[in-house]
Formats: structure tokens, C-alpha cells, sequence
């Protein structure tokens, strides 16, 4: 309709009328991102999440990802036909935003959807008392839940999404949902030997689980290294955790510098606290770890893992927060933002305006 009626006009006059035809073209668009807004879920949405949603989503973020396309293209066509005096004026970058911004809070609201079934099962395995339980079984429940949304979901939306932003989508899910996981082991109580034993079967599932997610030759090795990392970074301290009660301090520290060669000391003392020593007695095994070159972690917020709350109300919240702007979702298609720029050497400060550009300079 839009190429139509460019025809049509321009048959007549490439002037005034063409400029203020361009003019609606501009509002329309800019009505249809709105309503493609509405048809998201709102924030403080208390509708469960399912099938049918997720469905709606990756519809609205296929029509925005066609519509940010078609605008680029409008664009240049105006420029194109229209009259030499008008051309200056004819810009549709803030259309094209609206609905970059569309696909942004599209991606936001199926990982807020997805997380919000599954960190109930977090909430639950900090509640569980690790210290007295007396045999190792299969997987926790709340991994098998995991486990059958990851299969109900993940197939779904990536036969609806395109190839880029199902990789976006998957980055975001485990930056997310990673990371909380590894919070919700340091907010047990106390960790026994069994405890640890079931803590790391379950983990190594978890990642079993994260890593089936990549189609084969999907190009995603960054979000595998991702995961790895991020899980056996749990897995290094829960084998820490179940070292037995009796194991002197200074061997502890010593495997510490050995399995974690880059952990901190807020790390040391979660693996301290998580086996039970109290803060009182933690003082002279911490001057000695200081000693032996352990760091502290420089966050600008000690109670925050890339951007997330790690107090316990925050990490079990049902649909946390992501709020990701225009930046973040190209940081996102370069890879894991900030914390995996080490894996891309482009150069995020000279973010462009299109998005779509930079997805095809990948």
C-alpha cells in the first residue's frame, strides 16, 4: 500500500503534497508501533505465561523486525523521488527506533516469561536445608522443571524466530537466568556433603540442558562458552563446599587458588560461609588468602551478578526486570554485552543508528 501510494503520488508531483504524503506515512508508523506494544504483556502482568503468548511475542517481533526493514527501505525511496529542497528533511530514524524498540521489549518479555517459570524452582532450592540430607537421588525437581519448559518453549519460539534473534534471544536467557542460578547456591544456609554431592548433579544437568539448546552449525559458540563457564564456575565452588568439614583452612585456600584460579575473596568466604564457618572465624584464613594474592572483587555493587539482584527476594522474583535499550540489544548481537566483549573485537562505541546494519556487518 505504502510503495502504491509513493507511485501514485509521484505521478503528480514530487513536491509539497509527496512531502506531507511522506509526513503520514511517518504517523502511521509510528500508531502501528504503539499498537504493536499493546499486544505485549504488561509488566505487572499477573496472566500466566504459556504457548499462546510466547506465540503473540515472536509474532510482534517479526512484524517490527519486517516493519524496521521497510522503513529503511521507504526512506531511501522518498530520498530518491522526492524534491531536491526536501530532501534534507526526510529522515525516518526515529521511526526505525520505535520499532528496534518493539523487538527489544519482545526479547525482554519472552525471557521475563520464560524466567518466571523457572525461578520459582530457585526460590525452593534456597528454602531446601542442603546441610541434612542424607543421600544423593536423580535430578531436584526443580531441574526436571527446567527442564520440561526449556523442551515446551525453546523449540517454539525457534521455529518462529529468525536465525539472529533466536540467538539474541538465547544469549539474553542465559545472561539472565545463569548467574541467578549461581545466587541462588550462595543463598543456602549451609551446604553438607550430600548436600554438594546433589547440588553438583544437579548443576551439571542444568548445563547438560542449556547446552542442547544450539542447533547444530548455529554459529552460537559464544553462548556455549557462556554457559560453561558460568556453570562450572558453580560447579568449581560446590566441589569446594563438599571438600570434608575436617579439611584444614589453609588446604581449602589452597585448592581455592587451584580450581579458581580467578575467584575473589567475596568468593572465598561464600565457599566459607556456605560450609559453615562463622564470619568471626574467617578472619585470619581471609588475611591469609590476601596474602596469597587473592582480590577483591572490584563490582561497583557488591550485591549484584551483571545487573542482577543476588539478595534472595530479588533472585526468586517471578518475572524480574530486564530493562534493555537500543544499545544493549546491539551489544547483544555482538555478544554477551560487556562481560563477553573479550569474544568480539567490534567496536560498540561507535554504536549506529540502524540496528539492522550492524547485524549484517556480523
Amino acid at each position: 500500500y505504502i510503495k502504491n501510494s509513493i507511485i501514485r503520488c509521484t505521478k503528480f508531483t514530487t513536491g509539497q503534497a509527496f512531502y506531507d504524503l511522506y509526513r503520514e506515512h511517518k504517523a502511521c508508523l509510528t500508531k502501528y508501533s504503539k499498537d504493536l506494544s499493546l499486544k505485549l504483556p504488561p509488566d505487572n502482568s499477573k496472566k500466566p505465561f504459556d504457548t499462546e503468548m510466547a506465540t503473540t511475542i515472536c509474532f510482534v517481533l517479526n512484524s517490527a523486525e519486517y516493519c524496521a526493514d521497510t522503513v529503511s527501505q521507504l526512506e531511501e525511496m522518498v530520498k530518491g523521488k522526492i524534491d531536491e529542497a526536501f530532501v534534507d528533511v526526510v529522515d525516518m530514524e526515529d521511526e526505525q527506533d520505535l520499532f528496534y524498540g518493539n523487538i527489544t521489549n519482545s526479547l525482554s518479555s519472552l525471557v521475563n516469561g520464560i524466567e518466571s517459570l523457572l525461578l520459582p524452582g530457585l526460590q525452593n532450592m534456597t528454602k531446601t536445608n542442603w546441610l541434612t540430607l542424607d543421600h544423593v537421588g536423580d535430578q531436584s525437581r526443580h531441574i526436571t522443571v527446567i527442564s520440561s519448559t526449556m523442551k515446551e518453549f525453546i523449540p517454539q519460539v525457534q521455529g518462529l524466530l529468525s536465525e539472529i534473534y533466536f540467538r539474541t534471544f538465547c544469549d539474553k536467557l542465559a545472561l539472565s537466568f545463569l548467574p541467578l542460578f549461581y545466587s541462588a547456591i550462595t543463598q543456602c544456609k549451609q551446604i553438607g556433603d550430600y548436600g554438594s554431592q546433589q547440588l553438583l548433579l544437579d548443576t551439571h544437568a542444568l548445563k547438560t540442558i542449556f547446552l542442547q539448546i544450539p542447533p547444530p552449525d548455529s554459529g552460537m559458540e559464544t553462548f556455549t562458552k557462556f554457559v560453561t563457564r558460568e556453570l562450572e564456575k558453580c560447579e568449581v565452588m560446590l566441589k569446594l563446599v563438599g571438600m570434608g568439614k575436617d579439611t584444614d583452612d589453609n588446604l581449602l585456600l589452597e585448592n581455592f587458588t587451584l580450581l579458581w584460579p580467578q575467584g575473589s575473596i567475596q568468593d572465598f568466604q561464600t565457599v566459607l560461609d556456605l560450609r559453615g564457618k562463622p564470619r568471626n572465624k574467617q578472619i585470619e584464613i581471609l588475611k591469609e588468602a590476601v596474602a596469597k594474592g587473592i582480590v577483591k572483587r572490584e563490582d561497583k555493587k557488591s550485591n549484584t551478578v551483571y545487573g542482577k539482584s543476588t539478595n534472595r527476594q530479588a533472585a526468586a522474583a517471578p518475572g524480574a526486570s530486564m530493562n534493555i535499550n537500543k544499545f544493549d540489544i546491539l551489544n547483544a548481537v555482538k555478544g554477551f554485552s560487556a562481560d563477553m566483549s573479550s569474544a568480539f573485537e567490534s567496536n560498540v562505541n561507535t554504536l549506529q543508528s540502524s540496528y539492522k546494519r550492524a547485524v549484517q556487518k556480523q
